[in-house]
């Protein structure tokens, strides 16, 4: 699976004047199951992408209005492409983890505005600038099976495809819930969401964890590469 993001000036909605737009695409190729065909979007595809999208964008991780450079004229258009290469179950959860982290990690050319006029600079003059990412979610889906009254965390491909209902609970670190989606026919009682819950903030928290430790080291290898490339490390605080 890949997650790759990009960002255009564009001009902004009129209705939106000062707000930017984050869209996202999930694409599940032919190479990952025979149930996808190429270049048709498949109804598993689209409820992937919408739940990735309630995940970041309805949940304020990632605010649009952060978006903006000059209002009524220029915002960023951020786009996060995920493709699939290998359907095994619960891809509601991997695709959302490449969404977060590849926003995370991706950096957008700085800009200069002076009057109505934008500039973009390049990576060689300027480094480029992190998104404004105010918490970062974590998503976890469970399994339901009515008759052996079992929920399984984290689903198989045939656990995805024989169990009764599916839960999707989006939280973070601070054990907020960001956005919960359950499917299929089954009631799910009280007791099975808290559950749920209790489960998904505890894999939540191991999961921050790796991603931070991930990042980090991303960030590491990144800044060792801009300087040997002759981009000027920024100056000590205070001088």
């Amino acid at each position: 699976m890949t997650a790759s993001v990009s960002a255009d000036l564009v001009e902004p909605s009129p209705e939106r004047p000062e707000e930017g737009t984050l869209l996202f695409s999930v694409d599940f190729s032919p190479m990952a199951s025979p149930f996808f065909e190429p270049n048709r979007p498949s109804p598993k595809s689209i409820e992937v992408a919408r739940m990735v999208e309630r995940c970041v964008k309805d949940a304020g991780a990632l605010d649009t209005e952060t978006l903006c450079v000059l209002a009524g004229v220029k915002v960023w258009a951020i786009r996060v492409d995920i493709r699939v290469s290998n359907y095994e179950g619960n891809m509601t959860d991997c695709c959302a983890l490449a969404a977060i982290a590849a926003l995370r990690a991706f950096r957008r050319p700085d800009v200069t505005v002076v009057g109505s006029t934008v500039t973009i600079h390049p990576p060689a003059d300027q480094q480029p600038v992190p998104l404004a990412l105010h918490h970062t979610p974590i998503t976890n889906t469970f399994a339901v099976f009515e008759e052996a009254n079992v929920i399984v965390h984290d689903p198989s491909l045939m656990e995805d495809l024989t169990c009764d209902a599916t839960i999707t609970v989006a939280m973070n670190t601070a054990k907020e819930v960001c956005a919960l989606q359950k499917s299929g026919g089954y009631a799910v009682t009280k007791a099975q969401l808290n559950e749920c819950l209790n489960v998904a903030f505890k894999r939540t928290v191991d999961v921050s964890a790796r991603l931070e430790e991930v990042l980090e080291a991303l960030k590491k290898k990144s800044a060792h590469k801009v300087f040997a490339d002759g981009v000027k490390p920024p100056a000590p605080l205070g001088k």
